[in-house]
């Protein structure tokens, strides 16, 4: 896909986080993707085979940029069905952390896929999630590195944010959610 280098960033981030900060707060960081955990098998289609090998456990992360992805019988796309499951998961408690973050678009052939997009976009902020959007990638190597540190940081013991209550978490996170300090 389009996004194929920066889903390499996130891979590279959780190994340093996991020779740093993670350690310290029993926290392992395990990038889980089709291409790297699934094996060839045969399913209704092929998402629902990707789909029951591996799961979201914990924390979910998306990525767009020009390219909205293949369609499955169930969504618009494989990443549109993999995001309503984990977000589905995080409404039962089983995922904590959903993390999306769109590359701005560029001018593309497929106008399909913008609008789709846009869309996507439009509706998964419609179901309160806030969504990060970079246009390079070192960028996204910051926002992604910053955020995985920010969770592993979190004290495991603090329960999850209300499924109910609506928070609006800006830039530097929420001032009411305490950062442990280490030591």
């Amino acid at each position: 896909g389009d996004v194929a280098k920066e889903r390499e960033i996130v891979r590279g981030v959780c190994a340093e986080l996991n020779s740093s900060v993670a350690p310290f707060r029993s926290v392992s960081l395990n990038p889980v993707g089709w291409e790297t955990h699934c094996w060839p098998d045969v399913g209704y289609d092929p998402q629902s085979v990707i789909l029951s090998q591996i799961q979201p456990e914990d924390i979910f992360i998306g990525i767009l940029w020009n390219r909205f992805g293949t369609p499955t019988p169930r969504a618009a796309s494989g990443t549109a069905e993999e995001f309503a499951t984990a977000y589905k998961n995080w409404q039962g408690s089983t995922v904590s952390n959903l993390l999306f973050y769109f590359k701005k678009q560029t001018a593309t052939e497929n106008l399909d896929d913008l609008k789709l997009i846009r869309e996507f976009k439009k509706n998964i902020g419609k179901r309160g999630l806030l969504y990060w959007e970079f246009e390079k990638r070192n960028q996204f190597e910051r926002y992604v590195r910053q955020h995985l540190t920010r969770r592993c940081c979190m004290d495991r013991a603090l329960p999850l944010p209300s499924r109910t209550t609506q928070r609006c978490l800006d830039s530097k996170w929420s001032s009411d959610v305490p950062l442990p300090a280490f030591g």
